[in-house]
């Protein structure tokens, strides 16, 4: 399990898989990775600037982060 967080002006509008057979909900801030993998969609807040960051942390990984300006 993923635990997502943003700071800035972004929010994430959407988690994703891509396990058709996975019933988790596309929002929220936590998702499941199937095959290691998950995506994050972000979009910025409407008229907002400034950079956003997104952190990701599951138990036994690093934390990791990403900035987007």
């Amino acid at each position: 399990m993923l635990k997502f967080s943003i700071e800035g002006p972004g929010e994430i509008a959407g988690l994703d898989n891509g396990c058709q057979t996975c019933l988790e909900p596309f929002k929220g801030n936590s998702h499941s990775a199937f095959h290691g993998k998950c995506l994050a969609i972000v979009k910025a807040k409407k008229g907002q600037s400034g950079t956003i960051t997104l952190k990701v942390e599951a138990e036994g990984l690093q934390k990791a982060e990403i900035k987007i300006d």
